[in-house]
């Protein structure tokens, strides 16, 4: 152990002599170096370093100190200084100022380097105003505030002071009326609640002040006064008439109001009466008021001149009565017809023919008891040609019906001067009716034989157009022009000529301005294929007739071995479900080289014809013919289709064939 500390010793003075040597020797006089001195700061600590309490609005001073690593002290050395809540507690240079109620912790630093905190906790200050905590809102006239204002006592900061005692009034600061209710209110906690606190006055904006002795005073948000509940009518516009039966000249306001006089949002309804004066109310006598207020626009008096009164009322209100106001003598009433003159357009042959006119009353005394006084005709003969009849009663507005008798009249013109008078007019009427009697011209578009035509695609047919007039052929109509219902299957142009376009049927009609219209039907089959069809070119029957169906198949150049046909025509007609306009007669397949064997069921009218050739058949063949018998009038129709269709190599030709069916008019 003794040598291992010499060992040691002896190395530290060897070492020692080796450092003072490295140092240069001789050039300093043999002195030693002093170390550079180290002041960084190394902590902060801050005086007082206690927990500190202060009340809102006070200050408190704290002092930094810093100390370097090996703990000398550098004094107060420049620090920044630091809280954790500047609204409870702010720091400047040290000195400490309490805000608002809570806890805040100051620190100092200096680079990198802090203190440790000062917690300081702030407390109330002394009581210095009043502030709202709940502003006043929903105000209606009369009734309490919706919601009821709160008010604090506050210190200078802000603060509430729960520890407060005081007496809060309120009072309307701004827009008028009166505050009534409990206008004050103690402090509990720090806090006034205020309750039942109502306004009256006009409807508008609102501020309310809260005072209390010895703090400074609080003024409200502005809220708005509404109107209250309903409490009266009252006249806004008082009436003013004119002529009896005639609307007043200013008519009647009457206003939904509250206590305060306020006029309401109501929507209720208003009846008016007549007060003093006698007589009757016209128009509308009880009005739904629209933002409080009803206008009576219609009302008018109806009776004698002289001086009236009108009550107003509304349930649950009382009623008011107008000032008094006075009613002059009607002028009498006067006969308006419209159209005037009245002209009736006929043909030879038609009858009978009407025409509707209009009675108005123009004038303002009642027009009633309408009627006919007189007929005068010119010219003379023929007479009695014109009936009249009321529509609607004889009391204006009226309708008068006129209607001539003219089958048996010759062409030309006649007139009729019709005297209309009524009670309350003070003179009669005179209606002009003019006839006129022309000719009665007659359009057919296509002969028999080409109303119903069967064409095919790309080629065309002009089926003619004949105008007679009374029965005789006569110059064709020159206002006829030419419409395809269905112009992607059939076009025409503008002499009448039809083209098939694509398979399908299509209505051509010929339509003209001063006589009737008249139609033709095309079936155009497709491209290629057989063809079922009928040679049937007839659109229009007669109740009794009989229609011969000749069923026919156009093999259009392919040889047919087999065919199923049917024939069929509805079993009802028209939405009640009428039975059939058409009843079968017979059948017969004479002459057909299929052979064809037929059955009939008369329960659902249906025929069905199956032919067979060996051979095949090709043109133009006929397979039976069918006749119906036409029972009923209205609209129906034949219709040909076919269930098997075979070529001679047993081909299946269903899918091009081209099936037909025929309409069957009866009016």
């Amino acid at each position: 152990m003794r040598l291992t500390r010499r060992i040691n010793y002896a190395a530290s003075i060897g070492f020692v002599v080796i450092a003072l040597a490295s140092c240069g020797g001789g050039g300093d006089g043999g002195r030693t170096p002093t170390a550079p001195v180290n002041n960084s700061v190394g902590r902060i600590d801050l005086s007082p370093a206690s927990p500190a309490t202060l009340v809102s609005g006070t200050t408190t001073t704290l002092s930094a100190t810093a100390f370097t690593k090996d703990n000398r002290s550098l004094g107060t050395a420049s620090v920044a200084w630091a809280s954790s809540n500047e609204a409870v507690a702010s720091v400047s240079a040290g000195t400490v100022t309490a805000k608002l109620v809570g806890t805040a912790v100051i620190t100092a630093t200096s680079g990198s380097v802090s203190s440790a905190g000062v917690s300081v906790t702030v407390t109330a200050g002394a009581a210095a105003q009043l502030a709202l905590r709940t502003q006043p809102a929903g105000a209606t006239a009369g009734a309490a505030l919706a919601t009821q204002p709160a008010v604090e006592v506050r210190d200078a900061a802000g603060n509430v002071i729960a520890t407060a005692t005081a007496t809060i009034t309120a009072a309307l600061a701004s827009g008028g009326g009166t505050l009534s209710g409990p206008v004050t209110a103690t402090v509990v906690s720090g806090v006034a609640m205020f309750s039942g606190l109502t306004i009256t006055g006009t409807i508008g904006a609102r501020t309310l002040t809260f005072s209390a002795l010895g703090l400074t005073s609080a003024t409200s948000a502005t809220f708005n006064l509404g109107a209250g509940v309903v409490s009266q009518l009252v006249i806004a516009t008082q009436p003013v008439a004119g002529t009896a039966y005639a609307a007043f000249t200013t008519p009647a306001v009457v206003q939904f109001r509250d206590a305060s006089g306020n006029t309401t949002p109501s929507t209720a309804s208003v009846t008016a009466t007549i007060g003093f004066g006698g007589g009757t109310l016209g128009g509308a006598a009880t009005v739904n008021a629209v933002a409080g207020a009803a206008m009576f626009s219609t009302l008018t008096v109806n009776g004698t001149a002289g001086p009236r009164t009108l009550t107003f009322s509304s349930s649950g209100l009382t009623p008011v009565t107008s000032a008094s106001f006075n009613v002059t003598t009607a002028p009498p009433a006067i006969i308006g017809l419209s159209p005037s003159p009245a002209t009736i357009s006929t043909v030879t042959g038609q009858n009978p023919v009407t025409v509707n006119v209009a009675i108005s009353n123009t004038g303002v005394f009642p027009l009633t008891n309408l009627r006919v006084q007189s007929i005068s005709y010119s010219p003379i003969a023929p007479a009695g040609w014109l009936a009249t009849t009321f529509l609607s009663g004889s009391d204006a507005p009226a309708t008068i019906r006129l209607t001539a008798t003219s089958a048996a009249f010759a062409i030309g013109t006649y007139t009729a001067s019709v005297a209309i008078a009524g009670d309350g007019a003070a003179t009669t009427a005179t209606l002009t009716v003019t006839l006129t009697v022309a000719p009665t011209v007659t359009n057919t578009y296509g002969t028999t034989a080409s109303k119903v035509s069967v064409v095919n695609i790309g080629a065309s047919i002009l089926p003619g157009l004949v105008t007679t007039t009374d029965g005789a052929v006569s110059t064709t109509d020159p206002t006829v022009t030419y419409s395809a219902r269905s112009p992607a299957i059939a076009t025409v142009n503008a002499a009448g000529r039809i083209t098939a376009v694509s398979a399908g049927q299509a209505w051509v009609a010929a339509l003209s301005t001063q006589a009737n219209a008249d139609s033709v039907l095309v079936i155009v089959p497709y491209a290629t294929g057989p063809v079922l069809k009928s040679d049937l070119t007839k659109l229009s029957y007669a109740v009794g007739d009989t229609i011969t169906i000749r069923v026919q198949l156009d093999t259009r150049g392919l040889s047919v071995s087999a065919v199923t046909a049917t024939v069929t025509w509805p079993v009802w007609t028209g939405s009640t479900g009428v039975s059939g306009s058409m009843t079968f007669v017979d059948i017969t397949t004479t002459g057909s080289p299929m052979a064809p064997v037929t059955t009939v069921d008369q329960t659902v009218n249906v025929i069905r014809i199956h032919g067979a050739s060996a051979a095949g058949v090709t043109g133009t063949v006929l397979l039976a013919t069918v006749r119906l018998r036409v029972a009923r009038r209205g609209l129906t129709g034949v219709y040909l289709n076919a269930s098997e269709l075979l070529g001679a190599d047993f081909t299946n030709l269903l899918p091009t064939a081209t099936f037909t069916q025929y309409p069957v008019i009866v009016p």
